[in-house]
Protein backbone atom coordinates (compact mmCIF):
# COMPACT_ATOMS: atom_id res chain seq x y z
CA UNK A 1 0.00 0.00 0.00
CA UNK A 2 1.31 3.78 -0.95
CA UNK A 3 2.37 5.81 2.00
CA UNK A 4 -0.35 8.43 1.41
CA UNK A 5 -3.02 5.96 1.39
CA UNK A 6 -1.58 5.11 4.80
CA UNK A 7 -1.86 8.56 6.53
CA UNK A 8 -4.22 9.01 8.88
CA UNK A 9 -6.94 12.10 8.33
CA UNK A 10 -8.95 13.22 10.67
CA UNK A 11 -12.57 11.98 10.51
CA UNK A 12 -15.92 10.99 12.19
CA UNK A 13 -14.79 7.35 12.25
CA UNK A 14 -12.30 6.23 15.25
CA UNK A 15 -9.22 4.52 13.55
CA UNK A 16 -10.71 1.29 14.19
CA UNK A 17 -13.49 2.21 11.78
CA UNK A 18 -11.20 4.25 9.31
CA UNK A 19 -11.90 3.50 5.83
CA UNK A 20 -8.94 1.97 3.56
CA UNK A 21 -8.52 4.54 0.84
CA UNK A 22 -7.10 2.40 -2.26
CA UNK A 23 -6.49 2.57 -6.08
CA UNK A 24 -9.61 0.67 -8.19
CA UNK A 25 -9.55 -2.27 -9.30
CA UNK A 26 -11.71 -4.03 -11.86
CA UNK A 27 -14.30 -5.91 -9.13
CA UNK A 28 -14.66 -2.50 -7.45
CA UNK A 29 -17.07 -1.30 -10.78
CA UNK A 30 -20.28 -2.81 -9.81
CA UNK A 31 -20.38 -0.94 -6.30
CA UNK A 32 -18.79 2.12 -7.80
CA UNK A 33 -21.82 2.03 -10.58
CA UNK A 34 -24.15 1.60 -7.95
CA UNK A 35 -22.82 4.64 -6.21
CA UNK A 36 -23.12 6.95 -8.91
CA UNK A 37 -27.08 5.66 -9.81
CA UNK A 38 -27.57 6.94 -5.88
CA UNK A 39 -25.69 10.05 -6.50
CA UNK A 40 -26.17 11.65 -9.35
CA UNK A 41 -29.05 12.91 -11.60
CA UNK A 42 -26.66 12.30 -14.89
CA UNK A 43 -24.92 8.80 -13.31
CA UNK A 44 -21.93 7.80 -15.40
CA UNK A 45 -22.17 4.15 -17.77
CA UNK A 46 -20.53 1.08 -16.08
CA UNK A 47 -18.91 1.08 -19.58
CA UNK A 48 -17.10 4.90 -19.01
CA UNK A 49 -16.33 4.10 -15.19
CA UNK A 50 -14.71 0.72 -16.62
CA UNK A 51 -12.91 3.00 -19.65
CA UNK A 52 -11.74 5.53 -16.56
CA UNK A 53 -10.03 2.73 -14.46
CA UNK A 54 -8.10 2.15 -17.55
CA UNK A 55 -7.26 5.56 -18.43
CA UNK A 56 -7.45 6.97 -14.34
CA UNK A 57 -5.59 3.42 -13.11
CA UNK A 58 -3.04 5.17 -10.57
CA UNK A 59 -5.57 8.10 -10.34
CA UNK A 60 -8.69 6.50 -9.46
CA UNK A 61 -9.23 5.43 -5.82
CA UNK A 62 -12.15 4.15 -3.46
CA UNK A 63 -13.21 4.17 0.18
CA UNK A 64 -12.80 0.86 1.66
CA UNK A 65 -15.01 0.05 5.40
CA UNK A 66 -15.01 -3.32 6.17
CA UNK A 67 -14.86 -4.25 2.69
CA UNK A 68 -17.27 -2.77 1.01
CA UNK A 69 -16.83 0.58 -1.04
CA UNK A 70 -18.48 3.31 0.41
CA UNK A 71 -17.13 6.37 -2.11
CA UNK A 72 -14.56 6.95 -4.70
CA UNK A 73 -12.65 9.86 -6.87
CA UNK A 74 -11.85 9.40 -10.05
CA UNK A 75 -8.76 12.38 -11.38
CA UNK A 76 -6.46 12.69 -14.55
CA UNK A 77 -3.45 14.07 -14.47
CA UNK A 78 -3.21 16.73 -17.29
CA UNK A 79 0.02 17.50 -19.08
CA UNK A 80 2.07 16.37 -16.61
CA UNK A 81 1.35 19.55 -14.18
CA UNK A 82 -2.72 19.54 -13.77
CA UNK A 83 -4.82 17.25 -11.55
CA UNK A 84 -8.49 17.47 -13.08
CA UNK A 85 -11.18 15.12 -10.57
CA UNK A 86 -13.54 14.17 -13.01
CA UNK A 87 -15.97 13.00 -10.41
CA UNK A 88 -16.38 11.63 -6.54
CA UNK A 89 -18.89 10.25 -4.77
CA UNK A 90 -19.97 8.23 -1.29
CA UNK A 91 -22.53 6.06 -0.37
CA UNK A 92 -25.31 8.04 0.65
CA UNK A 93 -25.41 6.00 4.09
CA UNK A 94 -22.04 7.01 4.53
CA UNK A 95 -21.67 10.39 3.84
CA UNK A 96 -21.53 13.26 6.55
CA UNK A 97 -18.83 11.15 7.90
CA UNK A 98 -15.45 12.86 6.30
CA UNK A 99 -14.69 10.24 3.71
CA UNK A 100 -15.13 13.01 0.39
CA UNK A 101 -12.57 15.04 2.53
CA UNK A 102 -9.92 11.28 2.71
CA UNK A 103 -10.54 10.83 -0.39
CA UNK A 104 -9.75 14.72 -1.64
CA UNK A 105 -6.58 14.28 0.70
CA UNK A 106 -5.36 11.18 -1.08
CA UNK A 107 -6.02 12.63 -4.28
CA UNK A 108 -3.90 15.65 -3.69
CA UNK A 109 -1.05 13.63 -1.73
CA UNK A 110 -1.26 11.31 -4.70
CA UNK A 111 -0.96 14.44 -7.74
CA UNK A 112 1.94 16.16 -5.53
CA UNK A 113 3.72 12.64 -5.46
CA UNK A 114 3.01 12.32 -9.58
CA UNK A 115 4.52 15.82 -10.33
CA UNK A 116 0.90 17.83 -10.33
CA UNK A 117 1.29 21.69 -9.48
CA UNK A 118 -2.49 22.46 -9.77
CA UNK A 119 -5.86 21.30 -9.12
CA UNK A 120 -8.99 21.81 -10.91
CA UNK A 121 -12.76 20.27 -10.31
CA UNK A 122 -16.16 21.38 -12.19
CA UNK A 123 -19.16 21.46 -9.45
CA UNK A 124 -23.04 22.37 -9.60
CA UNK A 125 -23.85 25.76 -8.78
CA UNK A 126 -26.31 24.38 -7.04
CA UNK A 127 -24.34 21.45 -5.03
CA UNK A 128 -23.22 23.76 -1.88
CA UNK A 129 -22.32 21.37 0.20
CA UNK A 130 -19.79 20.25 -2.11
CA UNK A 131 -18.80 23.53 -2.79
CA UNK A 132 -18.59 24.26 1.07
CA UNK A 133 -16.27 21.22 1.29
CA UNK A 134 -13.51 22.53 -1.69
CA UNK A 135 -13.15 26.03 -0.17
CA UNK A 136 -12.65 24.06 3.07
CA UNK A 137 -10.06 22.12 1.33
CA UNK A 138 -8.31 25.26 -0.11
CA UNK A 139 -10.32 25.51 -3.64
CA UNK A 140 -10.94 28.27 -4.97
CA UNK A 141 -13.87 29.08 -7.06
CA UNK A 142 -12.31 30.82 -10.42
CA UNK A 143 -15.68 31.06 -12.98
CA UNK A 144 -18.79 29.75 -14.41
CA UNK A 145 -19.73 27.79 -17.25
CA UNK A 146 -23.01 27.97 -18.23
CA UNK A 147 -25.30 24.95 -19.22
CA UNK A 148 -22.27 22.33 -18.68
CA UNK A 149 -24.71 20.02 -17.37
CA UNK A 150 -27.21 18.06 -19.44
CA UNK A 151 -29.82 19.86 -17.67
CA UNK A 152 -29.03 23.13 -18.80
CA UNK A 153 -27.04 23.70 -15.11
CA UNK A 154 -24.51 25.16 -14.67
CA UNK A 155 -20.43 24.50 -13.18
CA UNK A 156 -18.28 26.25 -11.09
CA UNK A 157 -14.53 25.96 -12.05
CA UNK A 158 -12.93 25.71 -8.65
CA UNK A 159 -8.62 25.44 -8.75
CA UNK A 160 -5.83 24.46 -5.80
CA UNK A 161 -2.32 25.61 -6.42
CA UNK A 162 -0.32 22.20 -4.97
CA UNK A 163 2.88 24.54 -4.64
Amino acid sequence: MCSWCTRSVASKFSEKHSPIIRRVRAEDIDAIFNIELLSFKEPYPKELLRTLLIMCNETFLVAELSGKIVGYVISLIRRGYLCHVISIAVHPKYRRRGIATQLMIATEELARKLGSKLMRLEVRVSNHAARKLYEKLGFSESYVIGRYYRNGEPAVVMYKLLV
